[in-house]
């Protein structure tokens, strides 16, 4: 099976982006952004945003609230035994701050599952290099 975004033009990766351009800060306008498709994202920038341990905490924590508030007991978990799908939105600030636009509980699940790498779609500003 194709990955139809390992297909997609520079432009429709900034408009799959752009639907969640309201989760970005509006310190780079979103046409300055470069959007790519990275199917082996390394999973371990996301402890960046926070450790292993408070991911975990994070996603039980909405796990909980699915089952409990929003009676959906299928809502999340299934993210911690199937493959993830559809990339999340990531923006690599030009501060060195890695920005989740999209995929918060995908990111969560990857880490919790000791995943290596997952699919996402990566902007940068111009002119940043990206942290290894």
């Amino acid at each position: 099976m194709s990955d139809p975004y390992s297909t997609m033009t520079a432009v429709e990766l900034a408009e799959y982006a752009r639907v969640y351009g309201d989760n970005d800060d509006g310190s780079v306008p979103m046409d300055e952004i470069s959007w790519s498709y990275d199917p082996s994202f390394d999973v371990s920038r996301l402890l960046s945003i926070m450790n292993g341990d408070k991911w975990k905490e994070w996603l039980d924590d909405e796990i909980e609230m699915s089952i409990v508030e929003l009676e959906d007991p299928d809502r999340w978990t299934p993210l911690l035994v199937q493959d993830i799908v559809e990339p999340t939105v990531v923006f690599d600030h030009p501060d060195g701050t890695l920005h989740i636009w999209d995929g918060w509980h995908r990111c969560a699940s990857a880490v919790v599952k000791r995943a290596e790498t997952m699919k996402v779609v990566y902007g940068v500003a111009p002119g940043y290099v990206p942290r290894p």
